[in-house]
């Protein structure tokens, strides 16, 4: 597995560093095969209690700028850019499993010294964070999910049973890897009606991703789905920890990707979850409605005792 350094974007004249000010740090990872060690980026930004955003594909921090802003006077927020991601290291590997980022996310959290935090978790967020956090009830103060899941897609989704076919074809990788099909197309199409992505915020997805190198990053997660659905089920089904743990549900209701059909899993299997459905907002509420999702985290984190 061939280890490349991230773009460097800060440099690039479109870079919205009054936006994105935070200092970046990073962590060495263990180098695997040979390879050099390579680097994963976090954000840490602010004082008191943990609160830990893990997100998806093909976004990284920038995309929880707003919320960083808005919640860091309060909290010590942290969000790791995924290997592949945003400003961490590039791995090529388009066969790279979930069970690596759930690997680098511990590492992170035993670098970082954090034992009980609150957690934030989006798109792959779910499936990357909270396999761990099952097994350590006792590391998760409050949980916010946001437009998520922790199963296999085909038991919410009956039509990904016929669309697992296309996903796993080979004119689908090429699409992912020539055509840029994540950040150029589907995060567009993934927003609410009148929450468009303008030009400057799509250059910060699209352009970590140059070339078919970069690419097969994004592909190794649309691989994920197809390859560790039943594991996912499996794991949670063994959850029970998560149904003591207060959990706040924000979810954009017009996203197209990960249906509402989820959310409705979520509500029956933590019947005692706050909701906070957001219509006409597609997969990514947290930049669609920035305010309206702030809002909700802030007033749910502030009941935490402690």
């Amino acid at each position: 597995m061939s280890i490349r350094p991230s773009p460097d974007l800060r440099r690039k004249p479109w870079f919205d560093a009054s936006g994105y000010p935070f200092a970046s740090r990073y962590l060495d990872l263990p180098a695997r095969n040979g390879d050099s060690s390579p680097r994963l980026h976090y954000l840490d930004e602010g004082e008191g209690v943990p609160l830990v955003i893990v997100g998806g594909t093909p976004g990284w921090s920038y995309e929880w700028r707003h919320i960083v802003h808005r919640l860091s006077p309060r909290f010590r927020v942290i969000v790791p850019d995924h290997l592949g991601m945003g400003l961490s290291d590039r791995h090529g590997d388009p066969h790279f499993p979930l069970f690596r980022h759930r690997e680098n996310l511990q590492a992170l959290l035993r670098l970082l010294g954090v034992e009980s935090s609150h957690w934030i978790v989006h798109d792959f967020g779910g499936p990357i964070a909270l396999p761990t956090l099952a097994e350590r009830p006792a590391a998760i103060r409050r949980l916010v999910v946001m437009n998520s899941w922790m199963w296999s897609f085909e038991s919410v989704q009956p039509s990904f049973r016929r669309q697992r076919r296309i996903l796993d074809s080979r004119i689908m990788s090429w699409l992912y890897r020539s055509t840029n099909l994540s950040p150029g197309l589907l995060m567009r199409r993934a927003r609410g009606a009148g929450h468009r992505l303008g030009t400057v915020e799509a250059r910060h997805y699209t352009a970590p991703f140059p070339d078919r190198f970069q690419r097969a990053q994004i592909h190794a997660f649309l691989r994920g789905i197809l390859e560790e659905g039943p594991g996912l089920e499996a794991s949670w089904r063994h959850g029970e920890p998560f149904r003591e743990v207060p959990t706040l549900l924000v979810w954009g209701m017009a996203d197209p990707l990960v249906v509402p059909t989820h959310l409705e899993r979520w509500r029956r299997d933590l019947p005692g979850a706050q909701v906070e459905p957001l219509d006409g907002v597609g997969h990514f509420p947290h930049e669609e409605v920035p305010e309206v999702v702030a809002d909700c985290i802030e007033a749910f984190l502030s009941d935490a005792r402690g």
